[in-house]
């Protein structure tokens, strides 16, 4: 009688393991690249938004004073007075920003004039930044008499 002896081999080979690490080693520096700077960048609206509500509570700690002092005559010079050019601390003042203020008025051409004084027909412009992160989130209001 014929005995039959079958090659059982377990496991795989050498072979194939040094394929499927390749494989897997193109594949994730495939990954990496297409979704590398996608993750670094991540975080970027989340503070572009906290900053941006920063400013609109300023401005509106400066919409709130401006609305107490309206009632004077020289409301519009008080308010350009106590706009500093930069606050960093938020528990004084209105709170922490960068701020370019400037009276303005415009033509008949709708060009915007700045003014170096404050006459009938201008408007306080208020410009604030944050004082910290990206400068070119700007966030501009007009006070009118």
């Amino acid at each position: 009688m014929k005995c039959l002896i079958f090659k059982n081999s377990s496991g795989f080979s050498l072979l194939e393991i040094i394929v499927t690490l390749t494989v897997a080693a193109v594949l994730a520096t495939v990954l990496i690249a297409f979704t590398g700077t996608a993750v670094q960048r991540a975080g970027e609206p989340a503070a572009r938004l906290s900053n941006i509500y920063g400013l609109q509570q300023v401005m509106e700690n400066i919409t709130g004073y401006y609305v107490d002092v309206a009632h004077g005559e020289d409301a519009l010079s008080r308010l350009y007075n106590a706009i500093e050019s930069e606050d960093t601390d938020p528990s004084t003042g209105f709170g922490a920003y960068k701020s370019s203020k400037s009276w303005v008025y415009y033509n008949a051409s709708r060009e915007e004039v700045t003014s170096s004084t404050q006459t009938d027909d201008t408007m306080l412009k208020v410009v604030l930044e944050p004082v910290a992160g990206e400068s070119t989130i700007k966030l501009t209001a007009f006070f009118v008499r």
